[in-house]
């Protein structure tokens, strides 16, 4: 949850991820426009292949009463080429394929429509051959205007001398009146249901499609509106946090400013008035010729300047360590392990210092040692533990830095939920001091187990 607000409180992450859902809203649609498309244009395909033979019927039943035949014979073929090209266009096509697989009784009725075109090619054929067979004995003869198949066929059962060509009219028509009620008769009864099948499919598929749509446009927009509502809970806790935050750092700046203003007065500015007092002493001791007296007031002076000096350099590394900047990072931490055990003998220290000074950044090292501080001063505080680790140490390119402590330890989300000026801002201040720094922070705790303060940059 911590990282999930941490990318939702950062600007780029809100707009990749809007961008994000707006891509995939335009992307989902794009797609269900595709299939529709292509269903459609099977549709299409399908009511063509119907319009295709239509007019081949049409065609075949014009031959017999055409008055031009060679004009009927060139629609007529034209309509078996059409056909045979859409009816392969559509059994073929992946659309087909892909709704074949998954619908048995439309597989059935397409193969059946196939197998059956297939039959019936040859019979065409022969009707094919008859009528350029017809033609070519036409084209010899003298035959006054044009006369259809049915008034030649008529002429010829008038003028019985001409057996043949009676003969040859009489298979040809017939052939062409049991090719058209073939076709009727069988063909299109299958692909008429073939036709009505995928029809029911298309439109099956289409409202699935729109609902499908539906259901993820009403998801997306559920999403934005909780990332919206996640992101604004995110951005008030956010701000109540930094709101506390800065209540409790002016506190603790008035405090700090109290506590070295009382040092001042009760530490310096004493020892300063107890050491001009005893110069004047001095003075007028050495007036009156006293001269070993003398001496041992200015002796007490120089004592009470030394202890004066001692008690301002405390106050002066108290605000920041010189040694950080002379010695370094590594010194300084043993240093203020030294110090805090004369206060607190009963704690025992473990360092754990594996890293070289000159590996950690200078703008990082007043940082480690703030973070090492506060949570020095918790654990005197709060923890009644009897042992620390403090580890400082570079792995994988990263800079790490932990305190561990056996103490008694404390619930981190509740602390972190509800902190107060006594309690949980000092933990605040080192998340806040370590994340502004670019690290990142982690508090590891539980009631009876001890705490685990551990911080870590990237180098």
């Amino acid at each position: 949850m911590k990282q999930l607000t941490t990318i939702i409180l950062k600007p780029s992450a809100v707009i990749i991820v809007m961008l994000l859902s707006f891509g995939g809203i335009l992307g989902l649609f794009e797609y269900y426009d595709y299939e529709t498309k292509r269903l459609m244009q099977k549709s299409d395909q399908a009511h063509e292949l119907v319009r295709a033979w239509n007019d081949l019927v049409s065609s075949t039943k014009d031959l017999p009463i055409a008055n031009d035949l060679y004009s009927a014979r060139q629609r007529w073929i034209n309509s078996i080429a059409k056909f045979d090209q859409d009816l392969k266009r559509f059994i073929l096509s992946d659309v087909a394929r892909d709704l074949m697989q998954q619908d048995a009784e439309l597989k059935s009725k397409i193969e059946a429509t196939s197998n059956l075109w297939y039959v019936i090619k040859p019979r065409i054929e022969s009707v094919k051959f008859g009528f350029d067979e017809y033609l070519s004995q036409s084209d010899q003869k003298t035959v006054p205007g044009k006369r259809s198949l049915l008034h030649e066929l008529m002429y010829q059962m008038e003028q019985r001398g001409q057996s043949m060509d009676y003969v040859l009219l009489f298979d040809l028509t017939y052939d062409i009146e049991y090719m058209v009620s073939s076709l009727n008769r069988y063909f299109i009864a299958d692909l008429s249901d073939a036709i009505k099948i995928l029809d029911g499919i298309v439109n099956r598929k289409s409202q699935r499609i729109i609902l499908v749509a539906r259901i993820s446009a009403i998801l997306i927009f559920a999403f934005t509106i909780f990332f919206i509502l996640f992101s604004q809970r995110a951005l008030n806790a956010s701000t109540t946090r930094l709101k506390l935050l800065s209540t409790q750092l002016i506190q603790v700046g008035e405090k700090e400013r109290k506590r070295i203003s009382h040092e001042l007065h009760d530490e310096v500015g004493q020892g300063l008035t107890a050491a001009k007092f005893s110069i004047e002493n001095t003075l007028d001791l050495v007036e009156k010729g006293n001269i070993t007296e003398s001496v041992n007031s200015l002796n007490r002076a120089v004592a009470l300047i030394q202890n004066t000096i001692s008690e301002a350099r405390k106050i002066s590394i108290s605000l920041r360590p010189a040694m950080i900047d002379q010695l370094g990072i590594g010194p300084t931490i043993s240093w203020f392990c030294r110090e805090y055990q004369k206060t607190y003998a009963g704690i025992a220290i473990e360092q754990l210092i594996n890293i070289r000074e000159e590996s950690v950044p200078n703008e990082l090292k007043i940082v480690v040692y703030r973070v090492l501080q506060e949570s020095l001063t918790n654990i005197a505080k709060h923890s009644k533990a009897s042992h620390i680790t403090i580890s400082l140490a570079q792995h994988d390119g990263r800079l790490t830095f932990s305190v561990e402590d056996n103490g008694r330890g404390f619930d981190v989300p509740g602390m972190s939920a509800n902190p107060t000026i006594q309690n949980g801002f000092g933990l605040i201040s080192m998340r806040e001091r370590v994340e502004l720094s670019s690290g990142e922070f982690e508090i590891y705790s539980a009631e009876g187990k001890g705490t685990t303060i551990s911080a870590g940059w990237k180098l």
